[in-house]
């Protein structure tokens, strides 16, 4: 049993008298309904479950009368409920972008004050015509993706003691005992290779099989074109696949930023933009934003149409790039693969811990790989392999744009001078 952070904010909202209606969020796969299934088995007495994927005939039910008393005996009626009891019953509804109505029953439920409600979904976006991407004024909304470092971490074995020592370290930027450092550097390549996805993970701690990542990776990039068919026009799902398919590529060459004459020659954005928007609002992609300047609030300096691509979940990416990725993540032969995946990493566990993803570059001679708020102040993020260099990209940084604060990540231990922090990859959990 994964053990995730959602539990946490689940039991924070149970817990909060004025709770509102709960929607939650995030791709398919990530464990949403697994981790609400458990949730509500054990706080409350009684649940009714409703998966509009599977219960698609309840559709036309929230389509009617959104009176609470005549849903419930809808409700009863069709799933044959025995018992709904005020106060200690959860309606759960599930996949709710194919029953859009069901947000605006879900507010006489609030205001009804009897029972609670959460939802999820894994296509929020896709339909903002009858869909708002917004929240109502009677919900609260959360995020969830696939596992990020530190539920792998969980999930491997790795204690809380070590995890807070290991914090202590980079709170006091002080050296890892190298012992524990080759141990995490070790579960961070597993971490590349295998990813987040739960039914992944799980595959991998039970079997212990790199051969087997692959094939449910490409079980789960297969389940996601079969959405694509699903949702999307013949021609709009053909662009969109096209799309989420080139981002491999995207991602490998020197230059990463997404060029739509790489997934149709000589084609121009207008005829790719709005299905590379849809994977975005499917939440099946990430877009790191280029800057006109590297200055906070990063929104209003964001050059919309100039951005790179990254899979919501690292090890969709590294599969892609086939057994040779792992083997060269796992034998310390990286650096061929450096510039896609140390990044993308990097990109997933700043994405898992609510940031938005941001990077600068001037002409072909700078780049900066990620500009976060870190500790309050605007810092540029720099991520490689090694660092036994100076970095002139951090020294143009802060002569040429007056940044005075940086990280470097890479795959050696804590150092620093007076203005650029380096830390270990894996530390990236705590940015």
């Amino acid at each position: 049993m994964l053990k995730r952070k959602i539990t946490q904010s689940l039991i924070e909202w149970h817990d909060n008298p004025n709770r509102q209606a709960l929607l939650i969020k995030g791709p398919r796969g990530v464990g949403k309904s697994t981790s609400i299934d458990r949730f509500a088995k054990e706080y409350y007495k009684y649940v009714v479950k409703i998966d509009f994927e599977k219960n698609p005939e309840l559709i036309n039910v929230f389509n009617e009368n959104l009176d609470v008393t005549n849903l419930i005996k809808k409700v009863s009626l069709f799933l044959q409920v025995e018992k709904i009891v005020s106060g200690q019953t959860l309606f759960f509804f599930d996949e709710i972008h194919l029953c859009p109505n069901v947000r605006v029953a879900v507010k006489n439920f609030v205001n009804n004050q009897k029972f609670d409600v959460i939802m999820a979904t894994s296509y929020f976006g896709i339909n903002p015509e009858v869909f708002p991407t917004t929240a109502l004024a009677h919900e609260e909304i959360m995020d969830m993706n696939s596992l990020d470092f530190e539920e792998y971490l969980w999930a491997s074995g790795v204690s809380s003691t070590i995890i807070h020592d290991i914090k202590h370290y980079f709170t006091n930027k002080l050296p890892v005992p190298d012992a524990l450092h080759e141990l995490m550097l070790n579960i961070f390549y597993e971490y590349m290779t295998v990813g987040g996805m739960p039914e992944v993970v799980n595959s991998f701690l039970n079997t212990h099989n790199f051969s087997l990542i692959t094939k449910k990776h490409a079980k789960i990039i297969l389940m996601y074109t079969k959405d694509m068919k699903r949702y999307l026009s013949k021609p709009d799902y053909t662009k969109s696949v096209k799309c989420f398919l080139s981002v491999p590529f995207q991602l490998d060459k020197e230059n990463k930023k997404f060029q739509y004459g790489l997934v149709e020659a000589k084609t121009a954005a207008r005829k790719y933009e709005k299905n590379l928007l849809w994977l975005y609002y499917a939440d099946m992609v990430d877009i790191c934003f280029n800057l006109n300047t590297p200055k906070m609030p990063y929104a209003q300096q964001a050059k919309y149409d100039v951005f790179k691509v990254y899979y919501k979940d690292i090890g969709l990416l590294t599969s892609s790039y086939g057994g040779d990725a792992q083997i060269a993540i796992h034998t310390g032969k990286l650096k061929s693969y450096h510039g896609a995946l140390l990044e993308a990493v990097v990109a997933d566990i700043l994405m898992k811990n609510g940031k938005k993803l941001y990077y600068f570059d001037r002409n072909t001679t700078l780049e900066a790989d990620f500009l976060i708020k870190f500790n309050d102040k605007n810092t540029v993020l720099e991520v490689k392999e090694a660092d036994n260099t100076k970095s002139k990209m951090i020294e143009s940084m802060f002569e040429n744009f007056g940044l005075n604060q940086a990280i470097k990540l890479s795959l050696n231990n804590v150092s620093s001078t007076k203005n650029v922090i380096t830390y270990p990859i894996y530390m990236a959990m705590f940015l």
